[in-house]
């Protein structure tokens, strides 16, 4: 039964194949594996805080323990790498043609998920209701005002004119949930395209 399973689904190859082929070290793949590292680091920080988040103070509850404004700056520091490592992963596969055929897949999952970690990001900043993040929550409500459809969406988002308890609490849903759902499925959509083979090319025959 196991074996049946295994035949058609390829999970023991799946778990045994190594992710980087084995030899000479490939500096290649150092970005992509910090990007998925920072996600992990991301993801555990943020479950973490959330525990702790109170929208309706507009803050964190940090007066009470040393760890939780502790685990905050990891976040944040974590949030500015992962912004800046995703970017150069980006990049990279950009200069190396990885939007050809037979890619077109994973360079198309790859942008959108470039674009969700952008848009978390933002909505994670402005979670902090600093006086910086109100600034920016002003002149990011201006340009989706001037963009078409940008009204529909701020109102489909029930985002006031400004940070207030409402607001935070739907930044909070966006930021911790509906973004981080999205982009943790587009990461294990990735990494399943990237255990799929590769086409084989077909060899041209040389004539005697």
């Amino acid at each position: 039964m196991l074996k049946w399973i295994d035949d058609r689904l390829s999970i023991k190859t799946f778990f045994l194949r190594p992710a980087i082929s084995r030899g000479k070290v490939q500096w290649m793949f150092l970005p992509g594996f910090l990007t998925f590292f920072l996600l992990f680091f991301e993801l555990i920080t943020g479950l973490y805080l959330s525990l702790h988040y109170i929208p309706q103070n507009v803050q964190l509850v940090e007066t009470r323990s040393f760890f939780v404004l502790y685990v905050s700056r990891c976040h944040s520091i974590g949030a500015h790498l992962l912004l800046i490592v995703a970017s150069i992963y980006f990049l990279k596969n950009l200069l190396v043609g990885f939007y050809r055929r037979p890619r077109e897949i994973h360079w198309l999952t790859l942008s959108l998920l470039l674009f969700l970690i952008c848009l978390s990001y933002c909505a994670g900043t402005l979670l902090s209701a600093t006086p910086a993040a109100q600034k920016t929550f002003s002149l990011l409500l201006y340009f989706f005002q001037q963009i078409p459809l940008g009204s529909v969406w701020i109102s489909f988002l029930g985002l006031g004119e400004k940070l207030d308890a409402t607001t935070l609490q739907h930044l909070f849903a966006l930021h911790g949930i509906v973004l981080t759902v999205g982009i943790y499925f587009l990461v294990l959509f990735y990494l399943w395209l990237f255990t799929r083979r590769r086409p084989r090319r077909s060899k041209k025959k040389v004539g005697n």
